[in-house]
């Protein structure tokens, strides 16, 4: 984190660690930026395209979290790509479900230019690669884990949808949603943009 900062003029010597998970998210007070790092270079596609969504959906007015403007990203330090966000000042309350279902409405509503080359909704994303990592569960359990899993992708595959191709939030929930201090409803929050996908 120390290093990518440096190597875009940012100081991460006093960087608060907001969460270790999926990501990892450092808080800079100063400027106001959220560094988010992935796990390693084979998110760094995913991360890509999260970039250039984020500078779409910025284009488009929708509002969501932002890239920085004048640095290029992602960076790759020590295997890990690298982005940097603009904060957004959380107010004293929560998104309610009505600002939920507004900010869906009108991400559903998006055209998305064709060169975002927006992939279907991975519906089990990286279950099988999880499930395959998977420390110290009983072998039964795995196999059970991996047959529902091929039942489950079975059904999946007989299901018709009505409605026509089109962004989605992967991660949907109030939590996912920010409200700044002069009220307005901001889209992700702590997951950047990383689940604006393609589904039928």
């Amino acid at each position: 984190m120390v290093a990518a900062c440096r190597a875009v003029g940012l100081n991460g010597d006093e960087a608060h660690l907001i969460r270790l998970g999926e990501n990892a998210l450092y808080r800079l007070d100063t400027p106001g930026v959220i560094v988010r790092i992935a796990r390693s270079a084979d998110y760094l596609p995913a991360v890509r395209r999260e970039v250039l969504v984020s500078r779409w959906l910025e284009r488009v007015g929708f509002p969501a979290a932002r890239v920085l403007d004048d640095v290029e990203q992602p960076l790759v330090v020590d295997g890990h790509p690298v982005t940097f966000w603009y904060r957004i000042n959380e107010g004293d309350r929560d998104a309610t479900y009505g600002e939920l279902s507004a900010v869906l409405r009108d991400l559903h509503a998006l055209a998305v230019p064709d060169e975002l080359g927006l992939e279907r909704l991975p519906v089990f994303g990286r279950t099988a690669v999880r499930i395959e990592r998977a420390i110290g569960v009983p072998e039964d359990d795995l196999a059970f884990l991996r047959q529902r899993g091929r039942e489950l992708e079975g059904l999946l595959s007989e299901l018709r949808f009505e409605s026509p191709v089109g962004p989605l939030h992967g991660d949907a929930h109030t939590g996912n949603l920010i409200v700044d201090r002069a009220g307005r409803v901001a889209s992700p929050s702590k997951r950047p943009v990383s689940a604006v996908v393609w589904m039928r």
